[in-house]
């Protein structure tokens, strides 16, 4: 994923095991977007979750690839 043109839009990603979320919000984090995760009811008994993290890239963030 590039983020040339990106800066402003807000992506969403479906990922259930948290290991994975966690992982791709440090990787997400570590190239400047500002990220977080959230949950949310499949169905509208809520008795299943999807878990999804989000991102938004932000220019201004710490470029960490130098």
């Amino acid at each position: 994923m590039s983020g040339k043109g990106m800066e402003g839009q807000e992506i969403e990603l479906k990922i259930h095991n948290q290991e994975d979320r966690l992982t791709v919000i440090g990787i997400l984090a570590k190239n400047g977007y500002d990220v977080g995760q959230h949950k949310r009811q499949r169905t509208p008994t809520g008795k299943v979750l999807d878990y999804y993290v989000h991102a938004k890239l932000l220019e201004g963030n710490a470029d960490t690839s130098k």
